[in-house]
């Protein structure tokens, strides 16, 4: 059982006990409960919401020179190329180019072929 689906049950409990028995405490069991479920259900809207607006990426070729601009005229934004393997969350697409940020908080363009959306 997962943490929201205790914290549904329990508030559900605390209501039907609540119904029943007409204790005070088991409206603050109902009242922490329901919070918890409303915490633990914007944490998970929150970290939906985040990979469905900005997919995920990994580079997949040797090496990437990540630019300030999208062609290769644009001069490298970092003093080094990326590897394969680093991840990235795609900022904006155009033709052949993906604005980046990398998780350190970097960002700029490499060539749509070089990389892999997850």
């Amino acid at each position: 059982m997962d943490p929201g689906s205790g914290g549904i049950c329990l508030a559900w409990s605390c209501a039907f006990a609540h119904l029943v028995w007409r204790r005070a405490s088991l409206l603050w069991g109902l009242g922490g409960a329901a919070f918890f479920c409303l915490i633990f259900a914007s944490s998970t809207w929150l970290t939906q919401s985040q990979y469905t607006t900005r997919p995920a990426g990994v580079i997949v070729a040797e090496e990437v020179v990540v630019r300030k601009g999208n062609g290769e005229s644009y001069t490298p934004q970092l003093p080094q190329p990326l590897h394969a393997g680093t991840e990235f969350v795609v900022l904006e697409a155009r033709g052949s180019w993906l604005a980046i940020q990398l998780d350190n908080g970097t960002s700029g363009w490499i060539r749509r072929d070089s990389a892999a959306l997850l």
